[in-house]
This record gives C-alpha cells, structure tokens and sequence, in this order.
C-alpha cells in the first residue's frame, strides 16, 4: 500500500534497492571511522583504547573460528545449519565452502588490525600509519568482493547445446511447453520428491555448484532459453508484468489445471504447442514420449509430442461469446477448430465450409507473413483478424496486386494496424497476408521477445 500511496516508497520496492542506501550509510560510517583512527586523541583516552582492541580482537577471533568451521566442518556444521539439500537446493558443502576464501581473507585483515593497535595504544606506531593500514584493508576487502559480483563459469557453458535440440528443430511449426515446476506449487516435490526441481545430482569435474546448477537448466532449457536456438514457447509466466490481461488470465488457467490432465492437453492443442519438455512423466499419459536425453538432475528429460496441435494460423468460420473469459475455452461445446472467441455478446454459426485456410511463412516480432489458400478466399471478401483477447480489423481481400487496410477499430478503442495484401503466382488461389503492426506496437513486441 506505501509503495502505491507514498512518493519515493517505489523506489524500494525491491530488497535490492534498499541496499543502496545500506551502502551509502556503511561508507559514511567507514569515513567516520578511518578520520577518528587518524586523530592521536583517539589513542590519548585508554578507555577508548581498551575497548577499540577488545572489538578487534573479537572480530578476528569469529573471523578465525567462522574460517576454521567453514574449511573443516562444511559437511557436519552446514547439516545443522541449512535445510536438507533438497528443500536448500544444495549440499551443505557446496553453500559454505565457496565462502571459506571471503571469511579468510576478513580474519585476516582484523588480526592485521589488531596487531597493528597494540603497538599504537603503546605509543610505538603512529595513528596515521594504522588508519593507511586500516584502509588499505578495506581497499582489499572490496576489490576482492568484488571478483565475484558477476559469476563466471567455464567456456563450455555457453557452447554448450541442450540434447533437446536434437529432438526439436526449431520451425514456425515447432512450439514447446517446458514445464515450469515454480509455476505451480508443490509441483517439485509430487512429481520429483524434493522441493527445488534444479537440484544437481551430478557435477562435472572443475565446475563449481553454481555452474553446474546452469548447465542444467540449459540442458533442459526452461522459459526463454529456448527463444536462444529460435525456439517458440508457451504460457510462459510474466514476473515483468508486461502481457495484456486476457494473455495473463489465460497463462495462469493454464497452470492451475496441473491436476486436470485432459483439460491442460485441451489447451496445449489450442495453442498450438507441439512438444512438451519435462523431468517427469506423470499427467501426460496422453501425450507420446518421443525422447529421453540424461540431464545433470536425478531424472532424465522427457520430451512428449502433443497430439493433433493447432496450427499457427488457421480459418474459422463460428464466432462465440468470451463474456465467461479465459475458462470460456474449456468448454467441450467451444470447438476452437472451426470457432472464435470474441468478447461482447456476437454469436454466429460456424459453416461447413470455411472461407479459407493459411499456413504461417515467416514470423517477427512486428509482422506475421501468411499465406492464405483455398478457392474460398476471394475477391472483396472481409476476414476477420483477431490477437489475444481483441479484435484488430478486418482484411477487405481486393483484386491482385493492390493494397488494403484493416477497416474498423479494436474493442478498446485503438486504432487498428495497417494490412498489407501482395498477390503471388496464382492470385485466385493464394494470397500472401502481411500483417504490419504501428510503430509504437513495434517496438513493445521487440522488447517483450
């Protein structure tokens, strides 16, 4: 409520932000302390000079005992510390070890400290040579922290092609559905038995956790690594915000139907997904396995193809009401084949015979080239052109070789995009369809893919 209602609140939405003024307080702090450890009547009050030593020589003692217990007890002391590897998403060893260099190289630097104000209490250093040493340290400690602020892993980690791709060639006709086991609660722990699903079962040699953590998931390619090799997904979950809200109504319908089998392959026909991509096999009975490749988890991954998908682009010839909104399309009576889904209360029959069918050429992210076939498109003909949730237009087909724009405006009220028809060598019986959306539309579709 503060982040909606309170200027400025926004800009800490994120734990990350707040940090920013974490750090601006530590670095005014540090300035506070390297002038005072400059001044001599610092040292002059023994007091003072007592309880500076006594934090020093506290801070290196944990230093040192966080070390030791770190290198030597990461398997016992981390099994008390952490969760069990399969709800931590990690060996206990591989969470403290990585962090045995940090806890050493501050242990260090407070014994350095230490002995360096010892003999400045005594009066046998002066206070400037222990505040150049006192910084010099955190110089250090910053630039070693920041060695890993942006994690390296070997090269091979972006040569590397998932054995997916072996199975799946990337087309306008291939669209995948990796199963995304966050999407749905407790998904993990039913179908694999643990609570993180990308819990590496083998390291390669010389690869940190980290590292083999990510060769996993580019092995199994999860929303968007597929988009990398040319891959289309599908009900990819938004974190950004970014989809319309008829798209994020239907992508989060999807995913509550993990428990209703026939229901999810429903969808997965309607939108025209072809494969499937998933560690596990249970609720895709349906569906056929068409390939395993091993995989650095405990399962292998499964590739399921999906029977009788939509294709891309198709012709329909019915239209039905979406007043019921994204749970309208799991209605047995809605034949998504030959129908439309439109909101507002139009209602008309489908035919028998459609006014003609088209099979998608090439896609972009601001235009989708069709080519229409079939003797029942033809000249003068209005074909309705219809996106997620919205009607843009209608095509007025015109003769050969002559251009037509989308009649009508969406629901919302925006204008609709400018269509482009270009004939080709038989005119009466195929017509390319060029789709052309608004600039502003353009360059919101480059960002989203």
């Amino acid at each position: 409520m503060l982040v909606n209602t309170v200027p400025g609140i926004s800009f800490l939405r994120y734990p990350q932000k707040a940090m920013i003024v974490t750090a601006l307080l530590t670095a005014l702090l540090a300035g506070l302390g390297y002038d005072a450890l400059r001044r001599p009547e610092t040292w002059a009050d023994r007091r003072r000079c007592r309880l500076l030593i006594g934090i020093l020589a506290l801070l290196a003692g944990i230093g040192l005992a966080a070390t030791l217990v770190a290198f030597f007890g990461a398997d016992t002391v981390g099994a008390r510390l952490f969760l069990p590897p399969a709800q931590a998403g990690a060996p206990p060893d591989a969470l403290l070890r990585p962090i045995v260099v940090s806890l050493a190289l501050a242990a260090a630097a407070s014994v350095a400290l230490l002995l360096a104000a010892l003999p400045t209490a005594a009066g046998r250093l002066a206070p400037s040579r222990l505040a150049a040493l006192a910084g010099f340290a955190v110089v250090a400690d910053l630039v070693t922290a920041h060695q890993g602020v942006n994690p390296t892993a070997p090269r091979d980690l972006v040569d590397f092609r998932s054995p997916v791709l072996a199975t799946l060639r990337p087309s306008l006709n291939v669209r995948v559905l990796t199963y995304d086991y966050n999407a749905v609660p407790g998904a993990a722990e039913r179908h694999l038995g643990r609570r993180v699903a990308n819990l590496v079962e083998v390291q390669p040699r010389g690869w940190s956790y980290r590292a083999s953590v990510a060769l996993g998931l580019q092995s199994y390619l999860p929303a968007p690594m597929g988009a990398r090799y040319g891959l289309f997904g599908s009900f990819d979950l938004d974190p950004r915000g970014l989809h319309a809200a008829p798209l994020d109504g239907l992508v989060h319908l999807f995913w509550t139907l993990d428990d209703r089998p026939s229901e999810r392959l429903r969808l997965l026909q309607l939108a025209g997904v072809s494969h499937v991509v998933a560690l596990h096999a249970d609720g895709f009975e349906s569906l056929a396995e068409i390939a395993r490749h091993p995989s650095l988890f405990a399962e292998p991954i499964r590739v399921f193809q999906v029977p009788d998908p939509a294709p891309r682009t198709f012709a329909v010839s019915g239209v039905r009401s979406a007043a019921a909104g994204p749970a309208a399309l799991l209605d047995p009576a809605f034949d998504f084949r030959t129908e439309l889904l439109l909101p507002g209360d139009e209602i008309r029959d489908r035919q028998r015979r459609l006014p003609g069918g088209g099979g998608a050429r090439r896609a972009a992210p601001d235009r989708e080239v069709v080519l229409a076939t079939g003797p029942h498109l033809r000249a003068r003909d209005r074909v309705p052109l219809v996106g997620v949730g919205r009607r843009l237009g209608r095509l007025h087909v015109r003769a050969p070789r002559r251009r037509a724009r989308a009649a009508g405006a969406s629901r919302a009220g925006s204008a609709s995009p400018s269509l482009t028809i270009r004939s080709i060598d038989r005119p009466s019986r195929c017509t390319p369809i060029v789709a052309l959306l608004p600039a502003s539309a353009s360059r919101r579709a480059s960002r989203r893919s």
